[in-house]
């Protein structure tokens, strides 16, 4: 598998996504089940 290009955006990206507060969070039930709903409408293959 071909490792992609990292972004040249990313320092800003990941500045803006630890001022939200959204990394290494507990997963929240309300999340997930709005994530299993999705899923199939989005025709989405994962594991989760």
């Amino acid at each position: 598998m071909i490792k992609p290009a990292i972004p040249p955006n990313e320092g800003s990206r990941l500045k803006a996504l630890h001022s939200l507060n959204v990394l290494d969070t507990l997963a929240e039930d309300r999340f997930d089940r709005l994530t299993r709903m999705a899923k199939p409408c989005l025709m989405c293959l994962s594991r989760w």
